[in-house]
């Protein structure tokens, strides 16, 4: 930090009070935010805690039939989208074919 020994001790002071400033400024959002979590922490506590006295919603199951249904379903969707992508691509690799094999 050579520099800052030519440059002139009012500048410096000057220079240390504005960022001493912005630091208060800095200090003085970060008390904030932290004042805003520990509101929320004091919300979120009792249900994280588990003393709420809301029953807990169970989740829905799907028995074996109905996942076999849905699943058959998908594949016959899957393989409906893939055969119609399908048959373009075998006459664009046919005419290909064809064409490469005139050249030849």
């Amino acid at each position: 930090m050579p520099r800052y020994r030519q440059m002139d001790p009012a500048l410096l002071e000057a220079a240390l009070e504005g960022l001493q400033h912005r630091l208060d400024d800095v200090n003085e959002k970060i008390e904030e935010v932290r004042r805003s979590l520990g509101g929320m922490q004091r919300r979120a506590a009792p249900a994280a805690a588990g003393t709420s006295t809301a029953p807990r919603k169970r989740r829905r199951t799907m028995s074996a039939a109905a996942r076999k249904k849905i699943a058959e379903a998908q594949r016959r969707r899957w393989a409906a989208f893939h055969a119609q992508s399908r048959k373009p691509g075998r006459k664009a690799a046919a005419a290909k074919a064809a064409h490469a094999g005139q050249g030849a």
